[in-house]
């Protein structure tokens, strides 16, 4: 709920997990914390492309962070996973003085950003905290949820190429999950087919999805007629 202090958290948050484990130290709990602070920063294995995916965003659109993570930890993560060169800020709860979900982070997050409600998107992965907060304060979302963690939460969404030509390319190996629904369904096509701009004599208007790799091809016998 975004109540937590960084100092409660800190003597708190693995001491109360020793005692989950019937185990009363808190010097061990002290221990375990200065570990994880010390180590934490220098983990920096990142999902497949996030490089490139930030490359491309980031030419197009300010890209921001926002965390509930200590300032000290996340500085020294962002810098040395190569992160950086691609946000212009990184607001964390300790500057602002609460966590998210709270409406106070995001909306000092667009104001540090100079940016505007309606045109500005909130990308996380965690539901309550990322998704549900930023719709509390008009904020669009985007759920990135690679593990497809069950939810009750209406899916749905529509993703259209800024140009027209424009697609998303899932690469060999990788995997896309689109989460929609008949009532809410993922759709795929471009700017001008959602401003109802497009004719008869509209092309290039898919603006979808590029699937690269090798596929079984079918082979058809002679003389049937397609669908």
């Amino acid at each position: 709920k975004g109540l937590l202090t960084k100092a409660t958290l800190r003597a708190t948050r693995f001491y109360d997990t020793l005692l989950r484990f019937e185990v009363d130290h808190p010097e061990l709990a002290a221990e375990i914390d200065h570990e994880y602070i010390s180590r934490s920063p220098h983990k920096t294995n990142l999902f497949p492309h996030a490089i490139e995916v930030l490359g491309y965003l980031s030419e197009k659109y300010q890209l921001h962070i926002i965390t509930n993570g200590f300032s000290e930890v996340q500085d020294i993560k962002i810098t040395k996973s190569g992160l950086q060169p691609f946000f212009t800020h990184r607001i964390t709860s300790e500057t602002v003085g609460v966590n998210k979900p709270d409406p106070v982070i995001f909306r000092h997050a667009l104001k540090l950003a100079g940016a505007k409600r309606t045109e500005s998107i909130m990308i996380g992965d965690n539901l309550d905290v990322d998704i549900i907060g930023a719709r509390r304060v008009g904020l669009d979302q985007v759920y990135f949820n690679p593990d497809k963690k069950a939810h009750g939460e209406k899916p749905g969404v529509t993703i259209f190429g800024s140009g027209g030509l424009d697609y998303i390319v899932v690469n060999r190996g990788s995997q896309i999950f689109a989460e929609g629904t008949s009532t809410s369904p993922v759709v795929f096509t471009s700017r001008q087919s959602v401003e109802g701009t497009t004719g008869v004599d509209s092309i290039g208007q898919w603006g979808g999805l590029v699937i690269l790799g090798r596929a079984p091809i079918a082979a058809c016998p002679a003389g049937v007629t397609a669908p």
